[in-house]
């Protein structure tokens, strides 16, 4: 009877699988056709010769303030900025400032969509003969106004050929296609530009994720075509570095790490890190015995834990242990998955101006992670930020139907 059901159950699988991806295709097909390949030069300054950012825009009406601080901190720095927006702008004379080209399109593609169109327009213009660096970048996320320059410059500034903010492990390794960062040198390969020519719009998010993000990553992989040049800014060997220079970070990482279990992506707690700490298991069971507790929550949990009888506990050398063994546990969880999303409250933390506008809707975080992220942002950005975030609930939670499976597989 078992095997029945598990039969049936693994047939209507697959059969919900084929629907599903079939309709995502047929309406794929129709907004193509709805939507023709059309673009709007709006504004084009002459350019420079110097640095250029694109940014994929998903904006209507007025560009938000989050990613006006942006745009802000990139003029700051003389970038020549290009927007592609999928959306209608009720075009203001502070645009200008603020953009040198904006282009209008219709919204098919995704953020793929415009950043194709967006480097057609730097080739067919030739910018990228005198170009030194470009920065790819999209509005899927909200930019504190926290470390937006520094942040900018970072990427701008160096001179690994190409440099993501964050990577993502899963199924194959890539960068995050929300913000990478390349060399003149790489934006000139033929590579890079047939990929370009080659790619073909789609609104099918898997699509979108294997020939897109993970299919340009390949791409600049094989331009590349050596170590250290193709890597995340933030990755996990930057991030060992900066707690070993910043110890005293090590006693918050637990209010740094998320506290969604929704992704299956282990999640950092002290009860974890202690529970691979021996010296202080073989302590604790000669002071209770076999039957031994411990319920930690923070810093200070953990060190009333450490008895006051010296005779069964070192202090010093269970405080070493306990941060070696943290710090270890703490890297593993932070280069699981998407790194962003897995770690998006120490990132910003630590000087990430940016965080992912699905991180609830995805599941990546719970609304003790929106609030604890909030706490880290200036008081004029809080509003907007929870606004955009709880507009958008879990989609386990919210969809129905077709939807909702389609959610659950990762169709949309």
């Amino acid at each position: 009877m078992r095997f029945i059901l598990s039969f049936f159950y693994k047939f209507y699988m697959w059969v919900s699988k084929k629907f599903i991806i079939g309709y995502l295709r047929v309406r794929s097909l129709l907004d193509r056709i709805k939507n023709p390949k059309k673009k709007k030069v709006v504004v084009e300054a002459s350019y420079n010769g110097g640095p250029i950012m694109l940014m994929a825009l998903y904006e209507k009406g007025v560009i938000r303030n989050d990613t006006q601080e942006l745009l802000h901190a990139a003029k700051s720095l003389g970038v020549y900025v290009i927007g592609v927006n999928t959306k209608r702008l009720d075009w203001q004379d502070s645009y200008a400032a603020l953009l040198d080209c904006y282009i209008e399109r219709d919204n098919f593609g995704r953020d793929f969509g415009s950043y194709k169109l967006g480097f057609d327009h730097v080739y067919s213009k030739g910018w990228d003969k005198e170009c030194p660096r470009l920065l790819m970048i999209n509005d899927s996320v909200f930019f504190s106004s926290k470390h937006c320059r520094s942040f900018l410059g970072s990427l701008f500034d160096s001179s690994v050929d190409v440099l993501g903010a964050t990577e993502n492990h899963e199924i194959e390794h890539h960068l995050g296609s929300f913000c990478i960062a390349m060399s003149g040198k790489v934006l000139r390969s033929e590579k890079l530009k047939s990929y370009w020519r080659d790619y073909k719009n789609s609104d099918i998010r898997p699509e979108v994720i294997e020939r897109g993000e993970m299919g340009l990553s390949k791409c600049l992989k094989s331009v590349v075509g050596r170590d250290g040049g193709f890597r995340a800014l933030y990755d996990a060997a930057f991030v060992a570095q900066y707690i070993d220079e910043h110890p005293d970070i090590v006693v918050k990482l637990d209010r740094l790490s998320r506290k969604s279990k929704l992704t299956g992506w282990p999640v950092f707690s002290w009860e974890d890190a202690l529970e691979s700490n021996f010296y202080l298991k073989n302590s604790l069971v000669k002071e209770l015995g076999d039957e031994y507790y411990f319920d930690v929550e923070d810093w200070g949990d953990i060190e009333e834990l450490i008895p006051k009888n010296q005779e069964y506990i070192n202090k010093e050398r269970f405080i070493g242990e306990l941060k070696e063994k943290a710090i270890a546990y703490f890297l593993y969880c932070f280069n699981s998955g998407s790194q962003l999303h897995a770690n998006n409250i120490f990132l910003h933390y630590i000087g990430v101006p940016i965080i992912k506008l699905d991180g609830l809707y995805r599941g990546m975080f719970n609304v003790e992670d929106i609030e604890n992220l909030a706490s880290q942002l200036e008081l004029s950005q809080k509003e907007e930020f929870r606004r955009l975030m709880y507009s958008r609930p879990f989609g386990q939670d919210v969809l129905f139907g077709w939807k909702r499976l389609a959610f659950m597989l990762g169709y949309i």
